[in-house]
């Protein structure tokens, strides 16, 4: 594995090569002070991770990563700063897979490398590792964004309306979560909801996001015709009733609840992403689905030789993510292969997905037989009956609804 660190501080460089020392017959790692020489070495050799700094004289941490971007676009990019400016924040929302920041315990560098290496590795796949690692954003619905746009110019629109909007849509939502759990803003515990997001981070740097990522309103996955408005509505209805199981659980803490929200809301992004990225696999496996009567996860593995969850989970990570809400997104088809037997996003996205699929009476979407992982776990044998009348009241309403 090859590391690229980066910092007009030949101190910090040198600190952080004692810290990692233990790491240097694992790793090989590169040190350089100057960041036009890195960007020379950039085009030059392959690098799994550059980590740099992003206050440098001569051309910024946020210069090097937009080119980054188009040099190496795989590659892990993490920011190592104290700087705190928001606008700064902004210029690397697009660039920036991870936040560290000045001073930080050295061994938080570690930490975060071997957290995405871990993941990655289990991908065994690296034209797919690359490809998702070039991935800087993922696409808005076109109605949700120009809301947005529109709710944004409006002096009368308040911060928890746009954070409401935001809410309804995957790709916006992962975006502001990603910068408001960066390093930058030193957040105590890591933010779950868009709609806190939102109120935290202000209308100042939403303005600054969404015109950062304008392009999205050109970007959409090519699919049928209703498939993506479809997808966000039932990945944002599956959001709602995860969060409402979690807050159904006596005495389970907000953070939980939010954390269920967001296992929800992301748990297929990993289908949006071969949508966006695959076109032409994407129909393929949609086509033996349809044709050959094949599960979802069969046909992505007979295509791709990988799953949308772990591509999903591998995303997420690369975005820095709570562990829970990778855990949630990686083993949401396949339980038995994580503790189910705790109360956690991942339980409960797959209570949430079993009492769903009861209510609509259709297969479950599950690898395993979801009812006997369920029933077999003495924290959850005593919640199905609640909870699939809670599933089935919401799903009843929608259908009423329309």
């Amino acid at each position: 594995m090859k590391i690229l660190f980066v910092d007009d501080e030949q101190k910090v460089l040198d600190g952080i090569k004692r810290t990692l020392r233990n790491k240097r017959h694992d790793w090989e790692m590169t040190f350089e002070s100057d960041p036009n020489m890195a960007l020379k070495n950039i085009s030059q050799q392959d690098y799994d991770f550059i980590v740099t700094d992003l206050r440098m004289p001569g051309l910024t941490g946020s210069q090097l990563l937009k080119k980054v971007t188009e040099i190496s676009p795989h590659s892990t990019r993490i920011v190592l700063s104290g700087d705190a400016e928001l606008d700064r924040v902004v210029q690397t929302v697009g660039t920036a897979h991870q936040f560290i920041a000045k001073p930080c315990e050295l061994n938080a560098i570690q930490f975060a490398i071997e957290r995405t290496a871990r993941i990655k590795n289990l991908l065994k796949n690296e034209n797919l590792a690359r490809l998702v690692g070039g991935v800087n954003e993922l696409p808005s619905l076109p109605t949700v964004y120009n809301e947005l746009v529109s709710a944004l110019s409006s002096d009368k629109t308040s911060v928890e309306e746009i954070g409401d909007i935001i809410s309804q849509d995957v790709g916006l939502s992962t975006k502001v979560l990603k910068t408001v759990n960066s390093a930058f803003f030193g957040l105590s515990e890591k933010v779950s909801n868009p709609t806190d997001a939102t109120v935290y981070l202000g209308l100042d740097v939403i303005r600054g996001i969404v015109l950062a990522n304008s392009t999205l309103t050109q970007l959409k996955p090519n699919t049928e015709a209703g498939w993506h408005e479809q997808f966000v509505e039932e990945n944002l209805f599956i959001s709602q009733m995860t969060k409402a199981v979690a807050k159904q659980l006596e005495g389970k803490s907000t953070v939980l609840v939010e954390e269920a929200f967001q296992a929800g809301l992301l748990h297929d992004i990993g289908r949006l992403l071969i949508a966006t990225k695959l076109p032409e696999e994407f129909k393929q496996i949609e086509q033996l689905v349809e044709q050959q009567s094949l599960s979802l996860i069969e046909a992505e593995q007979k295509i791709l030789q990988v799953d949308h969850a772990l591509l999903g989970a591998y995303l997420l990570t690369l975005w820095g993510f709570n562990d829970s809400v990778i855990e949630a997104v990686l083993y949401h088809h396949q339980p038995e292969q994580s503790l189910i037997d705790k109360i956690s996003p991942l339980s409960i996205l797959i209570l949430t997905l079993f009492a769903y699929e009861k209510a609509l009476d259709q297969d479950s979407i599950l690898d395993s037989d979801p009812e006997n992982v369920l029933l077999n776990s003495h924290h959850w044998n005593h919640h199905i009956e609640d909870v699939l009348e809670l599933i089935n009241k919401r799903v009843e309403k929608r259908q009423q609804n329309g």
